[in-house]
């Protein structure tokens, strides 16, 4: 795009050759820069898609823990109940019984019984049936005595499931809360880190756009450069075969040089001044 008129006597020649060599090292630096910058930020949306992944993963496993945990608590829930209706079946048991229940500890009662069925057992004693209704009485006051101690221990372990129930449901509560907590925790983080993915993503992109300019503006000097090269090749060629000889030989490359810049001037191309000259000088 930089061409000049192939003659000896053209100063911009040398001078527009370094300029272009000049311009395509900064090009070529601009691009390594560019490209750089491209990498570190393909690098850090990198990173954050495996944040974000990350982040989505452990929200999965999360969800599934309290599914799991939901499953539990219906279960020990269902336990905690039927632990309760046992518990108020024994109360409602001890209610009644222990009204009923004689004076006295099942101690004094066994030592009651052993009495009886020691006049029971003794040859002298003549009336054995008062003595035997007696015993049976104090035998079913034995065993009722006995039946509510074993309820009172029952409504004791009962308490105790009850309570251990209790504390797992609590427990289970507690730890379906942290993770609902920690979820929403992970979707505040995945909204900022999405937001800071798309920063870099624009970012990105106005590097890329930069990049093409700066590469298309490369691709313009190496252009000029080889159109450079060639008419300096042309020009040392015809020097060299006696260029100045003959004057036919100079106008034709004249004209071919002045038809050359005037396609480029109507296609819209930067011209050189030598280029305008030629154009533009009188007849």
């Amino acid at each position: 795009m930089t061409a000049t008129i192939p003659h000896n006597n053209s100063p911009n020649t040398g001078n527009q050759w370094a300029d272009l060599v000049t311009n395509k090292r900064q090009f070529a630096k601009e691009l390594r820069e560019i490209t750089d910058k491209i990498v570190e930020a393909d690098n850090t949306i990198s990173v954050y898609e495996q944040n974000i992944k990350t982040k989505k993963n452990e929200t999965k496993d999360c969800l599934h823990k309290i599914i799991l945990f939901k499953e539990d608590l219906r279960n020990f829930n269902s336990e905690l109940l039927a632990v309760s209706d046992k518990i108020s079946q024994s109360k409602g048991f001890l209610s009644v019984v222990e009204k009923r229940l004689p004076k006295g500890d099942e101690a004094e009662l066994i030592e009651n019984m052993n009495k009886l069925k020691e006049k029971i057992d003794s040859p002298d004693f003549q009336s054995k049936n008062d003595m035997l209704e007696q015993y049976r009485k104090a035998s079913m006051n034995l065993e009722a005595v006995k039946a509510v101690r074993t309820v009172r221990e029952q409504i004791t372990k009962l308490g105790d499931d009850s309570k251990n129930l209790s504390n797992k449901i609590v427990k289970i509560e507690a730890e379906m809360i942290s993770l609902e907590a920690r979820i929403s925790q992970n979707q505040v983080a995945i909204e900022k880190i999405l937001s800071s993915k798309n920063s870099i993503q624009e970012k990105r992109e106005t590097l890329m756009a930069e990049y093409n300019n700066v590469l298309s503006s490369l691709d313009g000097v190496n252009k000029k450069l080889d159109l450079l090269a060639s008419d300096r090749k042309k020009f040392s060629a015809t020097k060299q075969g006696g260029y100045y000889s003959s004057r036919d030989e100079y106008e034709s490359s004249m004209i071919e040089f002045k038809q050359r810049a005037e396609r480029k001037m109507k296609a819209g191309e930067k011209l050189t001044l030598d280029e305008l000259r030629i154009i533009f000088q009188e007849n």
